[in-house]
């Protein structure tokens, strides 16, 4: 019945204004006392607040009492204490006594309507308004408030949480009464402390019912309206209110002005209490709890409190010696102060561990610890990292638990104890002790403690790779956790359920597993629970190569971690993120993310990740083109790790980013030397992932040294390690696009396009845009030479636009050369010369060396073409300069070769001279046959047909010995080009009809066409017309399965034959 007797105080306004409010007093007559029955205990009162007085007294039972009540409740009823609320006011003035009057029975009301552990109870009221009497009844708690409470003793944290979490448990209740309770007056001061050592929110005339917007709530005795929050004359007598006047923070209280420190921005504005003003409240009473302090305490003036809160000056909770230790409780704090009353937490989601009610156990003067607070201080310090002091705090708990034979607490001690063991002392001595836990739990049928020590032994068998005891104990866990309600230990188990599911690749059932978790720890507002399982679900995203989702999960994780300050597993967190961004080619953010990952680490102590952050920053430097970053980035990484005792992991991995540098430098030497000891380090530590990365490069080196067979087993042998474990996709498609450049050196196209477009598809499926620039750029090179110079230009143009949306300058720059090639062979020597310029421009490894070398080769036979000789001479002076430096003779002996035809300097006759013998000297390989091939060009545009005849020979023997048949194609039709200048038609014929035979051996389609219109040619010039007919319509057929342009050969002869025909 009580619940319907909360008044509207708006109803009240009448012209009798006692009317209404006793029209409620009378449904609240069970409740009324004789005043003859409440004795004053002492003459003067307990203390003073506003408009009335707190003194203690005790009810005198009538005499009759005992014939009804039984003994034992009795003798309770007689000593009871309780506290007198005594309102004061002018019993003479008629208006103000209107004004009390409404305010007692508003405050008796809302009381009568309530019932928690956390909020004040009522005996009872007293009333007598004609001779100024009303009193409002409750127990008396000789604690006094919570701030007078902390003040009589020592209290550890725990305890403190524990008064915290009651004061929150009865703001909820309020809150989420219907409808709800706003209190209005939250402060430290209306914070008691019972007997039982719990905090009860006491105080309730600021209190107002807040009816649901649209809805009207009657009461069911005298059907007087709940209040509302436009009655002005309410918010005058319920609620202190500040009007501020302009900007000079000028300010009128026409209530006490002591709970001006504890009012919310909103409050000072327009004195409206809502919900959000009482959870701003209770981030002060946080604040009181733990610090001991006022708020603003060192602040008198009421004006600069205004300004303080107006501002959101408010303390930095963060750095408070005890307020830190709780990380959780900061955010908290954080949550109730947001300046906007939207964005402040709501009571049923404020959940605070670890907590133990206050003892004053005392022995010989000391504290005594219960098991109960040794076991949270335990949690405490296990959340802080301090794993030593929790296990010893566990350990205590454990004997003093087992002591007085409290066997519930003795098993979550040992629970929590064995966490502890697990990291300090191996898994044998965590399982023992959660066995032990799970035992002692059994024997007294402790569920929870069961399902706990379940979970925890699901755990390390999972670890251990016990997959089917791990399930069994996370199957048992769950089915205990569901049965009790015990929805944090059921998210657990669907966790470590999803871990397993995911080992086995039950993708369906670990995503389903994981979701079902996080459900469950967001119902619950388990922050901690709900990082560890969206830190699950990213790794599982991740694996499955989803980068999205990863990256969606795994920043929803990092954002509430952070904050509530929970770093446990934050660095992990950070770099599945960054290799989330990385793979997505999203540099930027990766480097933010590898950063934070390095600073978080070094301020911690953990070189583990920090040097995992230099290790990826080195790679994002190396990706971007950054290459003295990137360096610097991987020695800092390999100083750190490479001490006795350094993780030989990430000492493998600095090798393999510094060896990948120097490659990309052409500094072969010391890029082999680098890559072979960290092959050596991750093959002696079973790390296949590592000993692929290093094969992989390696194979690169020796490709670009043209040691083709060791450059593709190496490659062979990554390939398979890579598809076997299944280690990333991102590392298979490159690894397919250095098996693509291979082959398309070796000119065996058809494998080469074949390698090229798997890794594009991979890329593409992944979202890896880099590595799809990279599949790219190699079909494009195929294509341009395969003669496909339209579908060349369009691979060229595609990867040209993703560098470029990825700042990376290597890539841009590479695809630049590709272009002047592409013109070069399109005889577009202008845009040829353009395409170098600006190649020579971007890309940093153009400041020196090779790259710088060969594109200005390419920029000065563009220059010649277009007859700019005193250009020409000066890129070609300098590519010969940098290729003699650095002893690559083969593509200085080209540099020389070109120059020598251009001038007649004897200086550079001589250098090319000493160059080419040093050349021949080191041997015959695939360089030294493109070398003979460039000068055998040179003596046929000279009219030296000997020369070159010998040249040509030469060359194809070179490439005959290495395997190069797509070469010696190529030399094959030059011979029969050579053999047509000198009337030698008989071998011309030969040669073509050979080098046909080879280029369709390698799947060269251009290149048979090519032959088949020398073929043409040569068969003409013997008047055998059945034969140029035969190899002009193999031809046909080539120009049109392919769909390319007919040759001027083919297309002549072709109509010859159709005009002979008619």
């Amino acid at each position: 019945m009580v619940d319907d007797l909360a008044p509207s105080l708006g109803d009240l306004e009448s012209q009798d204004p006692f009317h209404k409010a006793r029209e409620i007093l009378d449904g609240l007559a069970e409740r009324r006392i004789d005043r003859s029955r409440v004795k004053m205990i002492e003459p003067e009162h307990r203390a003073k607040g506003g408009q009335a007085t707190i003194s203690v007294g005790t009810i005198i039972l009538p005499e009759e009492a005992a014939t009804w009540i039984p003994e034992q409740l009795l003798t309770k009823l007689l000593g009871l204490q309780v506290a007198i609320k005594k309102f004061e006011w002018d019993c003479a003035d008629a208006e103000q006594s209107g004004r009390f009057f409404k305010s007692f029975v508003n405050e008796l009301s809302v009381m009568a309507s309530i019932s928690h552990p956390n909020v004040v109870k009522i005996f009872g009221f007293v009333e007598d308004m004609d001779k100024g009497v009303a009193w409002i009844l409750s127990p008396w708690q000789p604690n006094g408030n919570v701030r007078e409470f902390l003040q009589s003793g020592e209290w550890d944290i725990p305890e403190r949480i524990s008064l915290i979490q009651d004061v929150v448990n009865g703001v909820e209740y309020l809150h989420s009464r219907e409808p709800p309770v706003c209190h209005g007056d939250l402060k430290s001061l209306n914070i008691l402390v019972n007997s039982s050592y719990r905090a009860v929110i006491t105080d309730f005339g600021s209190a107002r019912i807040k009816p649901r917007v649209g809805t009207a709530v009657k009461g069911s005795v005298s059907e007087v309206p709940h209040p509302v929050p436009n009655d002005e004359e309410a918010e005058r007598l319920t609620s202190p209110k500040i009007k501020l006047k302009g900007t000079i923070l000028e300010l009128t209280l026409t209530d006490p002005g002591f709970s001006l420190r504890w009012a919310a921005p909103e409050v000072l504005d327009n004195g409206v209490q809502e919900m959000p003003s009482d959870m701003w409240a209770v981030g002060w009473i946080c604040w009181e709890i733990m610090t001991g302090k006022l708020p603003f305490e060192e602040l008198l003036g009421q004006g600069g409190i205004i300004h303080r809160v107006v501002k959101g000056e408010l303390p930095a909770i963060r750095v408070d010696a005890q307020l830190s230790q709780i990380r959780l409780l900061c955010a908290l704090i954080s949550d109730c102060w947001c300046l906007r009353p939207v964005k402040r937490i709501d009571a049923s989601t404020f959940q605070l561990k670890p907590s133990t009610a206050p003892s004053n156990s005392t022995a010989g003067g000391a504290k005594v610890r219960s098991a109960a607070l040794l076991l949270n201080l335990g949690v405490m310090y296990a959340l802080r990292g301090h794993t030593r002091m929790a296990e010893s705090h566990y350990q205590s708990a454990v004997d003093l638990a087992s002591r007085t034979g409290d066997v519930a607490l003795e098993a979550d001690a040992l629970n929590r104890l064995g966490e502890t063991y697990y990291i300090h002392n191996g898994a044998q001595e965590g399982e023992e002790l959660w066995k032990k836990a799970y035992e002692i739990s059994s024997r007294v049928g402790y569920h929870l403690g069961m399902a706990n020590a379940l979970n925890s032994l699901g755990r390390l068998y999972f670890i251990l790779s016990r997959g089917e005891e791990a399930e069994k104990a996370f199957r048992e866990a769950h089915d205990i956790h569901s049965r009790i309600g015990s929805g944090l230990g059921e998210a657990i188990a669907l966790n470590g359920l999803g871990g397993i599911y995911r080992a086995r690749s039950e993708f369906r059932e670990a995503e389903k597993a994981f979701k079902e978790a996080h459900e469950i720890q967001c119902l619950l507002g388990d922050d901690m629970g709900a990082v560890g399982t969206l830190d699950s679900l990213g790794k599982f995203y991740f694996a499955q190569s989803r980068f999205q989702e990863t990256e969606k999960v795994l920043i929803e994780a990092h954002q509430i971690s952070s904050h509530i300050d929970y770093e446990i597993d934050a660095m992990e967190r950070l770099q599945h993120l960054g290799a989330a961004y990385v793979v997505q080619s999203r540099y930027e953010e990766a480097e933010k993310t590898f950063r934070e990952l390095h600073e978080l680490g070094s301020s911690t102590g953990d070189e583990r990740h920090a040097a995992d952050g230099l290790l990826n920053l080195g790679e994002i430097h190396r990706a971007r083109g950054h290459i003295t970053d990137a360096e610097k980035a991987f020695r800092q990484a390999y100083e750190m790790n490479s001490h006795s005792g350094g993780d030989e992991i990430r000492v493998a991995r600095a090798l393999s980013g510094l060896g990948e540098l120097y490659r990309i430098q052409s500094r072969y030497q010391e890029a082999e030397k680098t890559l072979r000891e960290a092959h050596e380090i991750c093959s002696r530590i079973g790390n296949e992932a590592g000993v692929a990365n290093a094969l992989d490069n390696l194979g690169d080196i020796y490709c670009a040294q043209s040691r083709y067979e060791e450059a593709e087993k190496a490659l062979r042998e990554a390939y398979e390690i890579h598809s076997r474990i299944g280690f990333r996709d991102s590392e298979l498609a490159a690894t397919l696009t250095h098996m693509g450049r291979l082959y398309s050196i070796q000119s065996r196209f058809q494998e080469s396009e074949n390698a090229f477009r798997r890794a594009h598809e991979i890329s593409s499926r992944i979202g890896s845009e880099h590595c799809v620039a990279d599949a790219l750029f190699g079909l494009g090179e195929i294509d341009r030479k395969r003669l496909r110079y339209q579908e060349a230009e369009k691979a060229f143009k595609t990867a040209y636009d993703i560098y470029s949306r990825l700042d990376d300058s290597i890539g841009i720059g590479m695809v630049l050369g590709g272009f002047g090639m592409l013109r070069h062979a399109q005889c577009r020597y202008d845009e040829m010369e353009t395409f170098c310029s600006k190649a020579l421009s971007v890309d940093p490894r153009a400041d020196g060396g090779p790259i710088r070398a060969g594109l200005l080769l390419q920029l000065g036979n563009a220059q010649l073409a277009q007859h700019k000789y005193t250009e020409a001479e000066e890129a070609l002076t300098e590519s010969l300069a940098i290729f003699t430096s650095m002893g690559d003779d083969h593509q200085a002996s080209i540099s020389s070769l070109i120059l020598v035809c251009q001038s007649k300097n004897p200086k550079l006759v001589e250098l090319m001279v000493q160059v080419q013998t040093r050349a021949f000297a080191a041997g015959r390989d695939g360089r030294h046959g493109a070398l003979l091939h460039s000068q055998g060009r040179e003596y046929l545009a000279h009219g030296m047909y000997a020369e070159a005849e010998e040249c040509y020979h030469l060359a194809q023997a070179i490439h005959l010995s290495v395997g190069n048949v797509h070469e010696e194609a190529i030399e094959l039709l030059s011979l029969g080009e050579l053999y047509i200048c000198q009337d030698q038609y008989g071998e011309a014929e030969e040669c073509f009809v050979q080098a046909r035979a080879a280029f369709a051996s390698c799947a060269d389609q251009a290149g048979e066409a090519q032959s088949l219109d020398g073929l043409m040619t040569v068969c003409a010039l013997q008047g055998k017309v059945g034969d140029v007919r035969v190899a002009c319509m193999d031809a046909c057929q080539i120009y049109m399965r392919t769909g390319r342009t007919m040759s001027k050969a083919c297309a002549m002869t072709c109509k010859f034959f159709q005009l002979l025909k008619k």
